[in-house]
């Protein structure tokens, strides 16, 4: 089964040229706050448990994947075994004060941060007694990093708790991230409930045949849910990396994304096409890490 083509649908692409150039002009700070800023602290070590993967704890403590694995030495994402012990960069940290009636998943959510990235940073002994007043740590969130990134992003924590998951993914299947953020952002705006009226679903804009053929023939895992950001960025990374393998250049790879691989080689770019590769391709400075 080939991956199905979407051209001619109307919201197919979420960006169109005049909001998209008002996009790139457009270039606010970010709206997340906290109580303090804590200077960057010396690197400290972590010990690998089984069942770890790199993307994840890069997301638990609050830095990129890229500098996971750089301060490692890690070539491959596969590095990673039981009993390692990894140093992780340090980083400047925002702090947060404990009020009355807060939970450790609403203050995670509010920083687009991970519970277990929390509990780690602090050490928390019991994740369920927090005490107001209490000063804990918070990964800072990767957005920062990326000082172009639209403000539907920046300023919408689940939204911006998506960079940490690109990012991962990108990693692992060698596509660039602002590549795959770009291409995201022009079918979704990274909005995981956005389905089109063809059934395009998601973070990725997957059409569910797709979906369905990518999980099944190229992950082996066909229980992914395209309906679940984790899920649906995986899916669409892999099956960028795929086109890019087959695809003749980078510019193909994306209009296959859009059209079908099969009828990009056959029948060329159509005009909606075009317009498509146009957008992704300036897109992608707003995805530019800092």
């Amino acid at each position: 089964m080939q991956p199905s083509a979407r051209t001619s649908e109307t919201g197919g692409s979420f960006m169109r040229p005049s909001a998209l150039l008002a996009a790139l002009v457009v270039m606010a700070v970010s709206a997340f706050t906290a109580v303090a800023v804590l200077p960057a602290g010396a690197s400290q070590t972590y010990t690998v448990e089984p069942g770890d993967t790199l993307s994840q704890l890069a997301e638990d403590f609050g830095v990129s994947v890229s500098e996971l694995a750089q301060a490692n030495g890690l070539d491959t994402p596969n590095d990673l075994h039981a009993g390692q012990i990894l140093t992780v960069p340090g980083r400047g940290r925002l702090s947060h004060v404990v009020a009355g009636g807060e939970s450790l998943s609403g203050i995670a959510a509010k920083y687009g941060g991970s519970v277990a990235g929390l509990v780690r940073l602090n050490k928390l002994a019991d994740p369920e007694s927090l005490d107001v007043g209490q000063e804990l740590q918070v990964p800072g969130p990767l957005v920062g990093e990326y000082p172009n990134i639209p403000d539907s992003i920046k300023t919408n924590s689940e939204r911006a708790a998506l960079v940490e998951i690109f990012e991962g993914w990108a990693y692992e299947y060698d596509v660039p991230v602002d590549l795959l953020m770009a291409i995201s952002y022009q079918e979704s705006g990274w909005q995981a409930e956005v389905r089109s009226h063809k059934g395009a679903i998601g973070v990725g804009q997957l059409m569910p045949d797709t979906a369905s053929w990518v999980a099944s023939h190229l992950l082996k895992t066909p229980d992914l849910d395209p309906n679940n950001p984790q899920d649906n960025i995986q899916m669409s990374a892999r099956f960028l990396a795929w086109l890019i393998a087959i695809s003749p250049n980078e510019r193909a790879a994306i209009a296959g994304y859009y059209q079908g691989p099969s009828s990009v080689a056959q029948q060329g770019l159509f005009d909606d096409t075009e317009d498509y590769v146009a957008n992704v391709q300036a897109a992608r400075n707003l995805f530019v890490q800092a």
